[in-house]
């Protein structure tokens, strides 16, 4: 996975026939770091998800997700995981939507600000996910559906298979089309 502004390159290096490292490597100093141990090798997916700025990007590890920093890795000023934790998923949990974190935990669409995720790190435990933004109908799997946002993070479109499940737009009251139930406060996102 290569950061958008082409510095840096997230890759698992295979040590196993499913298991390898999580690496992140730097172009123009050419140097390596790891990031995880004991990581799920794919030849499809790295599961990393950059910010559109490239100081950010997230990645799952045993069902959690964390986010990292490509300074603070190859600075080695790295906060434990412990801290760096988003919450419980796979990489299909999260999306970045401009300097936000769009993340998905059971029904609950939450929405972190880039520059608050080293103090949500640290109080998770006090001040939760993140900013509530909506409610699905259906509690979020990430281990079979995945989701796609807006540039803004305001429209989440939940897709299981290559079936749209949830389509919604924040700030109206419950609607029924079709095959797609809206969650309760949202309305569907229909082309005019």
């Amino acid at each position: 996975s290569v950061s958008p502004d082409g510095k840096w390159i997230c890759y698992v290096i295979q040590k196993k026939n499913a298991m390898g490292q999580l690496v992140i490597y730097n172009v123009q100093t050419k140097q390596t770091e790891i990031l995880a141990d004991s990581y799920p090798f794919s030849y499809s997916d790295t599961g990393v998800r950059w910010a559109s700025d490239s100081k950010a990007f997230l990645y799952e590890k045993n069902n959690m997700i964390y986010f990292d920093s490509p300074e603070a890795v190859f600075k080695k000023i790295r906060l434990s995981e412990n801290y760096r934790k988003i919450g419980e998923g796979t990489i299909n949990s999260v999306q970045w939507a401009a300097s936000k974190i769009v993340y998905i935990k059971d029904d609950i669409v939450y929405h972190i600000n880039e520059n608050e995720l080293y103090t949500r790190g640290l109080y998770s435990s006090v001040i939760g996910y993140g900013k509530i933004s909506a409610r699905l109908s259906n509690p979020f799997n990430s281990f079979v559906e995945k989701f796609s946002c807006s540039s803004d993070g305001e429209n989440v479109v939940v897709i299981s298979g290559n079936i749209s499940v949830d389509e919604i737009r924040r700030q109206f009251n419950v609607n029924v089309f079709g095959h797609i139930e809206i969650a309760q406060g949202l309305a569907p996102i229909l082309d005019n």
